[in-house]
């Protein structure tokens, strides 16, 4: 179910271009990521061809596209359960230049049945764990693919930042709405009919409109099949059973 609905919406749905990816984000430099978190330069540093990435949950390839230009000489396994964004990741890393900066290797699985693979040094997870039927097995098979010593970039869901979204999710939901562009198209219509003062319109123009202007970045805040969230108290309880710290 989750594999085609990213077929259908890739994401993230930033435009392929010619070229290096715009701009510099620390959560992709390895260097930057170990410095910041031990307050120590990494050992490998002098000698990238030994680092070993893993972009768990990759989607359109933007987060694997900036490892690799931010992480040269590199070796890095991305990975989706979307055949069809990943067709987009492929394309990216080409047109970008990407797949020459770094060893890329692109492939359809999912983070549970990652094998046949030594340990990684940096394992980068965004937006991925809670949309798993249980994130809690997930991070624990991350967990066993990190290097002692590794990171693990990790982004979930928050309950509290989470509940006008999730408001308008149940919504939709009461109207019937499906996981598709039939979907999207009652969404927009929902908004469009809600009284200007209505909370939920409110929110969604004044924090969301622009972002929801695409429609897989619509589909992927209101109309996604599978989607939990987290407060402090059961991220912490997530850490703790996959045994990192």
């Amino acid at each position: 179910m989750v594999s085609a609905f990213y077929d259908e919406f890739p994401y993230p749905p930033d435009g392929l271009v010619d070229g290096p990816p715009p701009g510099f984000n620390w959560r992709w430099s390895f260097e930057d990521v170990y410095s910041s978190c031990t307050g120590l330069s990494p050992a490998n540093v002098g000698a990238l061809k030994s680092l070993r990435i893993l972009d768990a949950g990759c989607g359109s390839g933007v987060s694997t596209d900036y490892l690799a230009h931010q992480n040269p000489g590199s070796e890095i396994l991305a990975i989706d359960i979307s055949p069809g964004t990943l067709n987009v990741a492929r394309e990216r890393l080409k047109r970008s230049g990407g797949d020459a900066k770094a060893r890329v290797r692109i492939k359809n699985c999912s983070l549970l049945k990652v094998e046949h693979e030594e340990s990684f040094d940096y394992i980068n997870s965004v937006g991925v764990l809670h949309h798993l039927p249980d994130p809690k097995e997930g991070l624990k098979a991350l967990a066993k693919l990190l290097k002692p010593g590794g990171i693990i970039h990790l982004f979930l869901y928050a309950s509290h930042g989470r509940k006008e979204i999730q408001s308008i999710q149940r919504a939709l939901s009461l109207l019937g709405a499906n996981h598709g562009g039939e979907g999207v198209r009652l969404g927009r219509e929902l908004f469009a009919t809600l009284p200007v003062d209505n909370l939920l319109r409110r929110s969604h123009e004044q924090r969301w409109q622009d972002l929801g202007l695409v429609d897989a970045n619509f589909a992927d805040m209101y109309l996604h099949p599978m989607e939990k969230s987290f407060v402090l108290s059961e991220l912490f309880q997530l850490v703790d059973f996959a045994n990192l710290n």
